[in-house]
């Protein structure tokens, strides 16, 4: 298609030129690239020089302490003994757990420092000596494989020393484990009562309150290796201590371990047991004077028990309720003298309210209510009787608790009388129909009324 010669020559020797440059620029692209892969030769014989190097230094460490120290860190490691050998502390299993590297609460956790025997010349003989712990750690050495790696000419002489090093580093977590627990004992035992008496009342809610009693006795069972433990371990050898064949403290133990410890925690036991009872009696008796219909509240239905009778249902309530379901002797718990007091107590607050009560009804109906029950001359007021017996005024048992008698002077002269203390402060004439009050009066109202003293008649006050 060129219109001439010159012009087809043109063309191909620009042809020419651009195949040329073309052919000049691949040649270059070549040349770097096979510059750039020997370079890589070079460069990957030099790394597999060097690293043919560090795998022989690397398996022939010539320091032997250093090749220690990393098998040292690696049985350290969590994924082994962890840190300061919690987990490997105790190859029986008695005394630590293995998986948590816990104390196991239990009288005999004291012998734990007796598993590591590093007594007299120990020298090379301590795997000797200790040979159970020389098998415990040979289970560990496939965790530390790649340490011992790093040492193969002399690994079997490092793994030797490290167990000789590791044994007394164990003896030593022994003691600081034992420390540690000692240091918390009061703590560790207030957290085992709080929680497992927690974990009772949340069983039954509607029984917690009579239950009490009960689960401060479970409590006291559930608790008791963990308060024997902290106890003997403050009995250095335990040589004083005298077990029973479930593993705990026999009574004739009585100089074993912290004596004060095992008193203290008995002590707040039986407080707590009778405090238990104490609400355990408050909602019987809730349950008991409480009426189920009617105008009036507690205590109310007790109305019809006497003192005598009162006492002896919330004897045997407690007796039921409060006995220690393993007990260590035959006392009734209305013996304790703890207990007795919650008792006495709850049967007073009873009285108190039932003579309190009646006494309002009785001045509700134009009466005057007589604690003491004694005979004024006057009439009963039978409207009283009418509402709380339906039987009139001779019910004994209410009689124990007073008497209602009808507003009359003679009544109310005589109510003076009705005192604590017996003493006669009012007397009444039938004759006369007067009151004469006597020097008795005086003296109380001086005394009560006036903060003053009462000396020959004359009742003199303070200027203050």
């Amino acid at each position: 298609n060129c219109e001439n010669d010159a012009t087809f020559s043109m063309s191909k020797s620009s042809y020419n030129i651009l195949i040329t440059q073309d052919c000049n620029i691949y040649e270059k692209t070549l040349n770097k690239k096979r510059e750039t892969v020997a370079q890589a030769v070079r460069t990957a014989e030099k790394y597999l020089r060097e690293a043919r190097l560090e795998e022989y230094r690397s398996h022939n460490s010539a320091d032997v302490n250093e090749c220690i120290a990393k098998v040292r860190d690696g049985i350290l490691a969590d994924t082994a003994c962890g840190e300061n050998y919690k987990r490997c502390l105790d190859p029986t299993g008695l005394y630590i757990n293995g998986a948590t590297g816990e104390p196991i609460y239990t009288p005999q956790l004291f012998k734990l420092e007796e598993t590591i025997k590093l007594t007299g010349d120990i020298g090379d003989n301590i795997l000797g000596q200790n040979q159970n712990y020389d098998k415990f750690l040979e289970m560990y050495r496939k965790y530390v494989t790649r340490e011992l790696d790093t040492c193969r000419d002399i690994a079997d002489f490092v793994w030797s020393e490290f167990k000789r090093n590791a044994i007394i580093e164990i003896a030593q977590a022994q003691s600081a484990k034992i420390e540690e627990v000692k240091s918390s004992c009061v703590d560790i035992i207030a957290e085992c009562y709080d929680s497992t008496t927690q974990s009772l009342v949340n069983m039954d809610k509607k029984t917690a309150t009579a239950a009490g009693a009960l689960g401060r006795y479970a409590a006291a069972d559930m608790c008791r290796e963990k308060v024997e433990a902290c106890a003997l371990l403050y009995s250095p050898s335990g040589t004083a201590c005298k077990f029973d064949n479930r593993g705990h403290l026999t009574k004739d133990s009585s100089s074993c371990g912290l004596k004060s410890l095992l008193t203290y925690v008995e002590t707040v036991d039986d407080m707590s047991v009778a405090e238990k009872c104490g609400e355990a009696i408050d909602e019987y008796l809730t349950n008991l004077c409480t009426p189920s219909t009617g105008n009036y509240e507690y205590p109310y239905n007790c109305r019809g028990m006497d003192k005598d009778a009162l006492e002896t249902s919330v004897r045997t309530y407690a007796n039921n309720n409060c006995k220690n379901p393993n007990p260590t002797d035959d006392d009734s718990p209305s013996d304790d003298p703890r207990i007795k007091e919650k008792i006495d107590r709850a049967v007073e607050d009873v009285q108190a309210g039932v003579r309190s009560l009646l006494a309002e009804i009785c001045e509700d109906n134009d009466g005057y209510w007589y604690d003491k029950g004694y005979d004024t001359g006057g009439d009963a007021l039978n409207a009283f009787y009418n509402i709380v017996t339906g039987r009139g005024a001779n019910d004994e048992v209410l009689a124990s608790w007073g008497k209602c008698y009808e507003r009359t002077e003679q009544n109310i002269c005589l109510a003076y009388n009705n005192q604590d203390d017996d003493t006669t402060y009012t007397k009444w004439n039938s004759t006369t129909e007067t009151c004469t009050f006597l020097p008795s009066w005086y003296e109380l109202m001086c005394t009560t009324r006036l903060g003053g003293y009462y000396e020959d008649e004359v009742c003199y006050i303070t200027n203050n």
